[in-house]
């Protein structure tokens, strides 16, 4: 056989990385805040999540922590020309910031969102039972997964195993991109993420 050459179609990703935990502190400082005075709270209009409530005074440090990434990920895929054609050079600015906590029962089925990026920090996974408990089926299975279609149209699913290793781990990827969440019967506590969108700005 003569020697061959592979080639593939170029697409797009998500970027993924870590926080230090000074970087979410004053984020998880407005969490606890609300979490003291949830009687009073109200929550941000999303039907598919039960507790989903907006972060306003964290918002601005959150836009400074994640605009590198943005810009990283403009660089990596070679974005910009996507995106920049109706433009005129706007800058792209956090349009909203919210966190979700989640029971063990919900889930939220392939959606997508409005904007350019979006992203999800995971704050806590609600997991309270040593890991040696957890069968590595259970520990393998995608908690959440981003949905894409490959060159033949075919559907795929790229499922990411969320468990304690992902706390304040993040993923930042196009608002285009369907993503979903399941079910996680093991969680004990609300399984706690932030989540927003990047737009530009107007």
């Amino acid at each position: 056989m003569q020697e061959y050459v592979v080639n593939t179609f170029p697409n797009y990703g998500f970027i993924q990385s870590e926080f230090a935990d000074g970087d979410l502190a004053p984020i998880k400082k407005e969490i606890l805040e609300l979490e003291d005075a949830q009687q009073e709270l109200r929550s941000s209009g999303r039907r598919m999540i039960q507790r989903s409530y907006n972060l306003s005074k964290s918002k601005h440090h959150a836009e400074k922590i994640l605009l590198p990434y943005v810009s990283a990920y403009l660089n990596t895929f070679g974005y910009e020309s996507e995106i920049n054609y109706l433009t005129n050079g706007a800058p792209l600015v956090l349009d909203d910031l919210m966190v979700n906590f989640l029971d063990r029962h919900e889930s939220e089925p392939p959606h997508k969102r409005d904007g350019i990026f979006s992203f999800v920090i995971w704050i806590d996974i609600g997991l309270k039972v040593s890991p040696s408990f957890i069968k590595p089926s259970e520990t393998k299975a995608p908690s959440f997964s981003l949905y894409y279609t490959d060159v033949l149209g075919n559907l795929k699913e790229y499922g990411i195993p969320v468990n304690e290793e992902w706390m304040n781990n993040f993923i930042l990827f196009p608002s285009g991109l369907y993503q979903g969440v399941r079910s996680c019967f093991m969680s004990e506590t609300y399984r706690t993420s932030i989540t927003g969108t990047f737009k530009f700005q107007v």
